[in-house]
């Protein structure tokens, strides 16, 4: 017997559209694959900058690697966009979505590579008897490792921030998707994405400041939801009409939404750090 919590025990209305409005054609975002190779070359590019601010030379494709670490960014976008598109997939098909079961797919799914690696880190740092901090390895493994600052840590977990921002939201948005109606699920959905921003900025403004922990889930939640947005966009029918007889749209559609919830964010980011996000500097020297 499943013991998940079910949608349906709390609307019933939830399965009056046919399956096939969000089970057909699934990869409506053609190059999906080509988006995280990108991402990871992107944040390949930004470390091997912060290492050498000369490796790419000066011009557009130093500028690029300065700011790479909005690849991370763009792999929330593909996160929010395909957890979500799970979620809707799962109500359509079964009549409700299983908390328990989402759950138990994750962990199978994320929870064996991610302890595997942190069982190798702790060894590497216990054999070379490397200075570590038990916080760091408890946030790795429960996953609020993103709460943590790195420079009381040992940098080999620095990277679990954004897999813990990732599990955090996994953790409250499919209760959300289930409490909310799903004519007003798009609404609410981006009207979160538009009121992030603002938080952003009145964090900046009125609270911590420059001290902020960016790596917070409430400074990081709308990348997901930008995909959460593009994922309950491809279940109304009018959209997906417009993609199957508009090719061209399939690209355009998606990358004008991604483009306006990004302009709204980072407007608000660049007036609330006021000159201190700009171009790189040119550099004085190269050094490893």
């Amino acid at each position: 017997m499943d013991f998940g919590l079910h949608v349906g025990s709390i609307y019933s209305r939830s399965v009056s559209r046919p399956p096939s409005s969000v089970a057909s054609k699934s990869n409506w975002l053609p190059g999906l694959d080509g988006l995280r190779a990108f991402s990871v070359a992107w944040v390949i590019c930004f470390h091997l900058e912060k290492r050498d601010p000369l490796i790419f030379g000066e011009g557009i494709f130093r500028t690029m690697a300065f700011f790479g670490g909005q690849g991370v960014t763009v792999f929330f976008v593909i996160s929010g966009f395909l957890i979500t598109s799970l979620l809707l997939k799962e109500e359509q098909r079964t009549g409700g979505i299983s908390l328990l079961g989402f759950y138990r797919r994750r962990a199978f799914r994320i929870l064996p590579a991610a302890f595997v690696y942190i069982a190798i880190a702790l060894a590497f740092t216990w054999t070379n008897k490397l200075q570590w901090n038990p916080l760091e390895w408890l946030g790795s493994a429960f996953f609020f490792r993103n709460l943590i600052a790195n420079d009381t840590t040992s940098q080999l977990t620095s990277h679990y921030w954004s897999l813990s921002v990732e599990e955090q939201f996994y953790l409250i948005w499919p209760l959300m998707v289930m409490l909310a109606s799903p004519r007003r699920r798009l609404w609410v959905t981006a009207s979160l994405c538009l009121f992030a921003p603002v938080w952003r900025y009145l964090v900046m403004k009125l609270g911590a400041g420059v001290y902020a922990n960016p790596a917070r889930i409430d400074l990081n939640y709308d990348s997901l939801l930008i995909g959460a947005v593009l994922a309950l966009l491809q279940q109304r029918t009018r959209f997906r009409t417009v993609l199957d007889r508009h090719p061209v749209a399939a690209i355009l559609l998606p990358s004008t939404i991604i483009a306006f919830f990004a302009l709204v964010r980072w407007s608000f980011a660049f007036s609330a750090f006021a000159g201190q996000l700009r171009p790189p500097p040119r550099p004085l020297s190269s050094q490893w």
